[in-house]
């Protein structure tokens, strides 16, 4: 069974507001969002970066959260859904 995103009312938000929701969403930290698109991507993503894009957006430090990260981000999302699916299925597979 494929794993959708909700998209209800995603498309209305900038990439910002959409990076948020799914770090909340899905109990992400930064950090660990950073791994997330550092494997989709295959290139490097650091927390840093991470911060900068959901910085207050007045501060000198904020960059513009890419649209690709947002991508990475929610098919890392549905990879590690469907990973720890399959670890259950497996595991209750196991059980005596």
């Amino acid at each position: 069974m494929p794993i959708r995103p909700n998209l209800t009312n995603v498309w209305n938000m900038d990439n910002r507001a959409r990076y948020l929701r799914l770090l909340s969403e899905h109990e992400i930290t930064q950090a660990y969002s950073a791994v997330l698109i550092t494997a989709v991507t295959l290139r490097p993503c650091s927390e840093r970066t991470v911060r900068s894009w959901l910085n207050d957006p007045a501060k000198p430090s904020t960059r513009p959260c890419p649209a690709w990260a947002v991508v990475a981000l929610e098919k890392g999302i549905g990879y590690m859904l469907r990973a720890v699916a399959r670890r259950n299925e497996d595991q209750a597979s196991k059980a005596p």
